[in-house]
């Protein structure tokens, strides 16, 4: 029985992928396999969970790049949420320093949303 499963992102940005997983502390290899009791297959990126490396991304034929990897015994969400969550925080930051936004400020709600605002100068 498999327990290798791929969940979907809107993830496009490599570099901002990486500055994501970075900012949340999350160790990663980059063009390695994804290696587990389930599977065995190259990935784009290889994240190392408490030493397990069977989580990563691959990117797809839409240039998109979306997890791969055995979720069994993990709480999908309790991974891939926080990181798609960064990743949006940071695409957001990144498009108003695009815009000429000078000031911007970002908080962490007690729901766990991030806030995030732009002051044109």
């Amino acid at each position: 029985m498999s327990h290798v499963s791929q969940v979907e992102t809107e993830i496009t940005d490599y570099s901002m992928l990486k500055k994501s997983l970075k900012d949340l502390n999350h160790k990663f290899e980059e063009n390695v396999n994804i290696s587990g009791k389930w599977i065995n297959e190259k990935a784009d990126l290889v994240l190392n969970i408490n030493g397990d490396k069977n989580i990563g991304f691959r990117k797809n034929e839409d240039g998109i790049y979306n997890f791969v990897g055995d979720f069994f015994g993990k709480n999908k969400n309790s991974i891939t949420e926080p990181i798609l969550q960064r990743y949006s925080a940071n695409v957001i930051k990144q498009n108003y320093v695009r815009m000429g936004v000078r000031s911007i400020t970002e908080q962490v709600l007690d729901s766990g949303e991030i806030k995030i605002r732009g002051i044109v100068a």
